[in-house]
């Protein structure tokens, strides 16, 4: 929050009673989370399959490189980085729901034609695309309206939206493997492609930039009238075009960079690990059955534990919640080595 001179100021984090109710989001509400759980599925799932499973199996077929093509994503990531800045700043003034229904027809256009490519130039291609998308759809796109709609709710609702996130990579490779091995890679991505349609299609009816646009009330709070929220609208929407807030001052500000790399330092373990934990738990010894289990059970704990930290977040605020989730996942890095050894000695 900022005070009228621009100085960044902190803000009361402690919820009201009405805040407090995590569930109470409304039908709208409800609609635009199941939206955003099959968002982060649908982009987790497919990126960790082109990982572990198609990428091979177009190497083994055409002679590809493996791993030149797999280090495209890390190409690939900071070029997200500078797009996220670009698609930031256009977004401030433009709507992000249509924002989101663009880029979800060019992620399932992608899927459409990505089992038919014959070299490795259209691998990268189409590979940036996917790669691409999967992070700013539901990352940006869908978190500017998680903001508008749910202002002070935000934390819980991103709790229960990034369910999809664990599930997408835990489930991704077995849902993977199961339909390519009875309709084949064609048929799997084209199922993948009709979830990311009906994901837009959701979009395009159900979801709209603020609340209001629905006939709802930021954070489902019915305690102001229709008229308050619609005069509230315009004011937001005319302080938004004329914010203070330039690239040029965000970059100055120092509380900016403390979040950005805090928050991505986060990030960047969160999906390190699990991107790695398949390949890694096989070098370890375990059976690829094995390993899918406990990366299924982790999918599944991962997805509680998305609700539980956003109801955590709704209560104590997002500066505790991040201290209290990384003390636990620096506990977890520094007993899990000894664990996995452990375990495997007893094999």
């Amino acid at each position: 929050m900022t005070n009228n001179k621009g100085k960044v100021s902190v803000e009361n984090t402690k919820a009201t009673s009405n805040n407090k109710s995590n569930g109470n989001f409304g039908k709208q509400g409800w609609i635009f989370i199941i939206y955003g759980m099959l968002t982060f599925f649908i982009t987790t799932a497919v990126s960790d399959s082109i990982n572990n499973l198609s990428l091979p199996a177009f190497c083994e077929k055409y002679g590809w490189n493996y791993a030149n093509l797999l280090s495209l994503r890390s190409i690939y990531g900071w070029v997200t980085i500078i797009l996220m800045v670009i698609f930031g700043h256009l977004l401030h003034r433009r709507s992000a729901k249509r924002g989101a229904m663009i880029i979800g027809v060019i992620y399932a256009i992608c899927l459409f034609i990505y089992p038919h490519i014959t070299t490795s130039t259209q691998f990268m291609v189409f590979f940036f695309f996917l790669a691409v998308i999967a992070t700013v759809w539901p990352q940006q796109f869908n978190a500017i309206i998680t903001s508008n709609w749910f202002p002070r709710k935000k934390g819980a609702v991103i709790g229960w939206t990034t369910i999809g996130l664990p599930i997408g990579s835990g489930f991704g490779i077995v849902i993977y493997s199961a339909l390519s091995g009875n309709i084949g890679m064609v048929g799997t991505h084209y199922i993948y492609a009709a979830i990311t349609l009906a994901c837009v299609i959701i979009c395009a009816f159900f979801v709209s930039d603020y609340p209001e646009q629905k006939g709802c009330y930021p954070d489902n709070d019915k305690t102001m009238t229709r008229e308050e929220a619609e005069k509230d609208l315009k004011e937001g929407i005319e302080l938004s075009k004329n914010s203070i807030w330039t690239n040029n001052r965000l970059l100055k500000t120092k509380e900016v960079w403390l979040v950005s790399i805090s928050c991505g330092i986060m990030a960047l373990f969160a999906t390190g690990v699990m991107a790695q934990m398949m390949p890694r738990l096989l070098d370890l010894g375990y059976p690829q059955q094995m390993a899918i289990i406990m990366m299924t059970v982790a999918a599944l704990l991962g997805g509680v534990g998305s609700v539980v930290v956003g109801i955590i977040d709704s209560h104590f605020g997002p500066k505790k919640t991040i201290i209290f989730c990384t003390c636990n996942r620096h506990c977890c890095m520094c007993t899990s080595g000894g664990a996995f050894s452990s375990f495997i000695d007893r094999k």
